[in-house]
């Protein structure tokens, strides 16, 4: 039995929502990426795991990156 994992889905450029779905795709992998450093020095620093939880307060309140304000809940 083969199972499939991945649905993959392709929106060509004339879509009407390619740009905004492009847009949230972004601000997502920026948002993965900041996350990810967050983890990762605090686990350097204190060899503690952060919770998501407070990564979820760290990312609302940090100002320099406002893509996790961005997008839609």
């Amino acid at each position: 039995m083969l199972v499939q994992r991945v649905y993959k889905i392709v929106i060509k450029p004339s879509n009407p929502f390619y740009k905004i779905l492009d847009n949230f795709c972004f601000k997502s992998k920026n948002l993965y990426n900041q996350a990810n450093y967050i983890i990762r020095e605090c686990f350097e620093q204190t060899g503690k795991w952060v919770r998501y939880s407070d990564l979820d307060k760290v990312c609302r309140a940090n100002t320099e990156y406002p893509d996790y304000k961005n997008m839609p809940s």
